[in-house]
């Protein structure tokens, strides 16, 4: 198993992409993704 930290900086549409490419290669990969943007918005898509 391998962990994998993505960090989010204003662009939630490539987070979810690189989210899913991860699990895609290795899904019992543990994934961290941490939110580095103060826009709410972003925090809630």
């Amino acid at each position: 198993m391998i962990s994998v930290l993505i960090v989010n900086y204003l662009c939630h549409t490539l987070t979810a992409h690189a989210l899913r490419s991860v699990l895609a290669n290795d899904p019992s990969s543990q994934v961290i993704v941490v939110n580095n943007s103060n826009d709410q918005t972003e925090a809630e898509n």
